[in-house]
């Protein structure tokens, strides 16, 4: 079974990985694995998750380390079969989900501020599909620090 329960969460890994560059030297996912982050088959996902939405979790936990992936909207794909998925009623609205991000994924100094609005935009669309639990990952705020 590709997912699992505990106490009414279902448990869901939708990418693998780390959009770190460089990889950090005290993860365990870059010095054991050191691929780069990558979407899983979609598809099947999405197929697991109407599995569970039968069983009627209370919440889905989307289980990836780096659930948004990189700035390329890999996962706006996967949010917009979700949205559908919830219009048609096969995951029932009352099911939220929890997902990992990265702090440079709610905003970044770094970034424009049309980049930044656009991470606010995504965020607010998350929050309506049901993720109301974001794991924020404070990473160092210095590079040095982290390799």
């Amino acid at each position: 079974m590709p997912f699992f329960f505990n106490q009414n969460v279902a448990y869901v890994e939708v990418s693998r990985g780390c959009t770190k560059k460089p990889a950090c030297s005290f993860c365990a996912n870059s010095t054991r694995h050191g691929l780069p982050w990558r979407l899983l088959n979609i598809p099947q996902v999405l197929r697991n998750i109407c599995e569970i939405a039968q069983h009627k979790p209370i919440a889905i936990n989307f289980v990836s380390e780096d659930f948004l992936g990189n700035s390329d909207n890999s996962m706006l794909s996967f949010l917009n079969q979700l949205e559908h998925l919830r219009s048609k009623g096969v995951i029932d609205k009352m099911i939220s989900f929890y997902c990992a991000v990265k702090v440079t994924d709610i905003y970044s100094l770094k970034d424009s501020e049309t980049v930044n609005q656009a991470k606010k935009i995504k965020l607010k669309r998350m929050k309506s599909l049901g993720f109301n639990t974001l794991y924020v990952g404070f990473e160092s705020g210095s590079n040095q620090q982290l390799q």
